[in-house]
């Protein structure tokens, strides 16, 4: 209507209305064709959206054919609604209504919390051909074991209070990815998993037995999240497995466990704190992260030669200067706790980025660094000399957090360094600092109150930032 009354000078821009119906027709057209679309189903929603009214047969512009009310065949030159992801707030079993064609683009369907309310079950259900992923709502705790699963499923994600027996479900064949939610804490061995299954995800609750558990051969991600605490020694781990990570409850041995050989990353989180020097580790791993109670010795640790990231985080304090480190490592943290001295350390010669969290404040000036070393983080504690330090000529990035306060007019940066941040407690003079020549990014924040007229900034500079105040230079 706001179309048909726009005029310029007593004269229309349209031609006749048929012609602005035939763009408004060939503009539908053209946003019905895009495969982002989400509809919403519930009460209100127009039937026509994604009821079986709309025959398969359209013409070579995309119309469609619909029924009239005496049954006679009308033309309809709009197409169908077909939408890419589908929420569903209505009962299941009124998805048998759904037509064929306005989800013929269905890739992903979401059952909403209204569904349980409906009271309605999920018993014989048939989900949409070519469907690629199912969501269930936080709090849809019905079975499914009798759903008819479309063939096309790659992945199924259960809502929080899904808590029900899964060893009688046959899952699709195709089927990638199984999340659980929070509440989810039924046994699964005896379960029987779908052969193409390749990331499991249990939920907080989780904590059953799994050393009978027949994992599927092609699976390559598994997370027990939560409050998992059980033995792990006589697990057959698939030899597909590359992502393992224990959540928060887990602390069981692990020197006596048969990892799979293809094991890349292996995550402990919260409440382990068991022995590693006995540990057999894969000879494919790449990152092993120590959780935040993790605090044993690591000097006799045979470390995988094939490491590159280590996170040894939380309460870990213990001498590290005996500790022979692979020689393939490029990334470390090490924890809150951690103030060992490092003067004596010898780090591999491949380390890239070295960060010390939390508490660490030892001397630095006699500390040999790798010459690979191109980030270096003193966390929050840090307050150190730093004029005698003898830097890698690769680095490009350090950080002094939030106590670091020492004088640095005399300090002989790496010519490489591209990045520096000084935190809060930083107040000191700068203005016969000399600049590394490369310098992009300098962050001073907080309490710095110094001169800067005679400040001999870096060319390069991009990004300066002191206290609250930010500039971009070009």
């Amino acid at each position: 209507m706001v179309a048909l009354n726009e005029t310029y000078g007593g004269k229309q821009w349209y031609i006749s209305t048929v012609q602005l119906q035939l763009a408004s027709v060939e503009f539908c057209v053209a946003c019905r064709s895009v495969s982002t679309l989400h509809l919403t189903v519930e009460e209100g929603t127009p039937r026509h959206l994604w009821a079986d009214t709309w025959s398969d047969q359209s013409d070579s512009r995309g119309s469609s054919s619909g029924g009239s009310s005496d049954g006679r065949s009308v033309l309809v030159r709009v197409p169908p609604f077909r939408p890419r992801e589908v929420t569903w707030n209505l009962p299941p079993s009124m998805l048998s209504e759904a037509s064929k064609d306005a989800f013929k683009n269905l890739e992903c369907m979401s059952f909403s919390d209204a569904v349980e309310r409906s009271g309605d079950s999920f018993d014989g259900v048939a989900l949409p051909r070519g469907l690629k992923s199912v969501v269930f709502g936080r709090w849809c705790y019905q079975h499914v074991d009798k759903v008819l699963w479309a063939a096309s499923l790659k992945q199924i994600t259960f809502g929080n209070k899904f808590n029900r027996s899964i060893k009688t479900i046959v899952w699709p064949t195709s089927l990638e990815r199984i999340v659980f939610g929070w509440n989810f804490n039924q046994p699964v061995e005896g379960v029987d998993w779908p052969a193409s299954l390749r990331q499991l995800n249990f939920g907080k609750c989780f904590n059953h037995p799994v050393e009978e558990v027949a994992w599927p051969s092609s699976l390559e991600e598994l997370v027990f999240p939560g409050s998992f605490n059980q033995p792990i020694t006589r697990v057959k781990w698939p030899a597909s497995l590359r992502h393992l990570e224990f959540g928060s409850g887990f602390n069981q041995p692990i020197h006596e466990v048969s990892w799979s050989g293809s094991l890349k990353k292996l995550v402990f989180s919260g409440k382990f704190n068991q022995p590693i020097h006995l540990v057999s580790w894969p000879t494919s791993l790449e990152k092993i992260s120590l959780g935040l109670m993790f605090d044993q010795p690591v000097n006799e640790v045979s470390w995988p030669a094939s490491l590159k990231q280590l996170a040894i985080l939380g309460t870990f304090n213990q001498p590290i200067h005996l500790v022979s480190w692979p020689t393939s490592l490029e990334r470390m943290r090490i924890g809150l706790l951690f103030d060992q001295p490092i003067s004596e350390v010898s780090w591999p010669a491949s380390l890239k980025e070295l960060q010390f969290l939390g508490k660490f404040n030892q001397p630095i000036h006699l500390v040999s660094w790798p010459t690979s070393l191109e980030k270096l983080v003193f966390g929050n504690s840090f307050d150190q000399p730093i004029n005698e330090v003898s830097w890698p000529a690769s680095l490009k990035e350090v950080q002094f957090q939030e106590k670091f306060n020492q004088p640095i007019h005399q300090v002989s940066w790496p010519t490489s360094l591209e990045k520096m941040f000084f935190g809060e407690c930083f107040d000191q003079p700068i203005s016969e600092v000399s600049w590394p020549t490369s310098l992009k990014e300098l962050v001073i924040t907080g309490k710095l109150n110094q001169p800067i007229h005679q400040v001999r900034w870096p060319t390069p500079l991009e990004k300066l930032v002191l206290g609250d105040a930010e500039a971009t230079l070009l």
